[in-house]
């Protein structure tokens, strides 16, 4: 049978001779009549800022638990052989990746027969194409990989089927080994696998609400649950809990004498306190109503437990002071900050672009800095889980990291 694999891969940028680097490929393998043989699909962490979320709908957070590409490069090389060609819609583009992505690894791709949908179409983009030759395609899931996989390996099927190419020529092609790499094949995981995940209590949650106590907490020295919460809060600056915040906050609650029930209460309260701040102008923005779904699924609240807790408190017209959920009450005046991203917030009904954010903080008497040093106070990210090489830096030298919405609002900056 001759079978031709079809191929998309969801890049961070355009230079795969540099530094950009594939996070989602897919391919379906299919004969001439357009039969599947097999399908594959991941996401992939490129151990980087993962580009333009804007265009391929893959966050930071997305990639961040999936597998690096040598660690899954076994797949790729067993889902590609034994085909004839490999294809894609403007395949120069992902061969090219995927070469690149093979020689990280330590190892080649081989040298294999091209065929690009979008040149035998008569150009254009996938989605023109498909309309062109009557296929379906579905707009909404454009640059998702295994979507676009499947339409190209629709659309050249269509393409054979219309004479368009030669399938006698392709028929003598003889079938491309790929390498035999039978130890990097750690477990796939799609857009779907990385979401539910991540709407999953993390690890620290389960273990902080483990110990349920048999009776309800009735009260909570004063001491202990500011001296909790203020950890708590740092923590959830960047809102993004990684392993050693966790572990400090399991190891502070135990000291505390606080189990599950009393972490519970405590974390009920910071959300309110965040759902009150944001109701403080009467109306709760698209960013804020994001910003708090994000820290209740910290907090070991899931959406709609937020979106009841939400609606519970505009309907009671609650208004509590902003000020335990800002920053610890402790000004950002004089530090010195950077910013990392690209950003999630508008100012004025304007997108806020790395000048105006810089004019921004200029303005509440911050310095600004182009890059991650030792002197840096605080770096500002537009995704919680960036991989960016500031970001890492900023880890390294433990410098402070603030999310962007937070980060203007301890500033007492409006941003939608």
């Amino acid at each position: 049978m001759t079978l031709i694999s079809v191929i998309d891969c969801e890049t961070t940028g355009l230079n795969a001779a540099r530094s950009d680097r594939i996070i989602e490929i897919a391919a379906v393998v299919i004969d001439t009549s357009g039969t599947v043989a097999r399908e594959f699909v991941t996401l992939v962490n490129p151990g980087r800022d993962v580009g333009k979320t804007s265009l391929h709908g893959i966050s930071a957070s997305d990639v961040a638990e999936a597998p690096a590409f040598q660690d899954i490069i076994g797949h790729i090389a067993e889902v590609l052989d034994g085909t004839i060609a490999l294809a894609a819609h403007n395949v120069g583009f992902d061969y090219r990746f995927l070469r690149s992505e093979f020689e990280r690894a330590g190892t080649s791709a081989p040298t294999v027969s091209t065929l690009c949908t979008m040149r035998l179409s008569g150009g254009g983009t996938l989605q023109c194409c498909c309309r062109d030759m009557g296929i379906e395609f579905n707009p909404h899931t454009a640059h998702s990989a295994l979507e676009d996989a499947r339409a190209a390996a629709r659309l050249l099927a269509r393409l054979c089927e219309d004479g368009m190419l030669d399938l006698a020529e392709i028929a003598s092609l003889q079938p491309t080994r790929w390498p035999s790499i039978t130890n990097a094949k750690a477990a796939p995981l799609s857009r779907k696998g990385a979401r539910d995940a991540a709407a999953a209590p993390p690890g620290y949650i389960q273990r902080l609400l483990a110990h349920a106590g048999p009776f309800s907490v009735i009260d909570i020295h004063e001491n202990v649950a500011m001296e909790y919460l203020g950890t708590l809060e740092r923590a959830l600056e960047d809102r993004h809990v990684d392993a050693a915040e966790g572990e400090t906050l399991v190891g502070l609650a135990r000291a505390l004498g606080l189990d599950g029930d009393a972490i519970t209460r405590l974390h009920g309260g910071y959300l309110e306190r965040l759902i009150s701040a944001a109701l403080d102008d009467g109306v709760i923005t698209a960013n804020e109503r994001r910003d708090i779904q994000a820290v209740g699924r910290l907090l070991g609240c899931d959406d709609e437990y937020v979106r009841h807790a939400i609606t519970a408190m505009d309907l009671q017209s609650a208004r509590h002071t902003p000020a335990t959920v800002t920053g610890n009450g402790q000004s950002l005046a004089g530090k010195r900050v950077c910013f990392t991203g690209e950003s999630v917030c508008s100012y004025e009904g304007q997108p806020i672009t790395r000048e105006l954010a810089a004019t921004l903080a200029a303005n509440a008497d911050l310095e600004i800095a182009d890059s991650v040093t030792k002197k840096l106070d605080v770096l500002v990210v537009a995704d919680p889980h960036t991989q960016s090489g500031k970001a890492r830096k900023a880890k390294q030298y433990g410098t402070r990291i603030i999310h962007e919405p937070v980060f203007w609002q301890m500033l007492g900056i409006n941003v939608d």
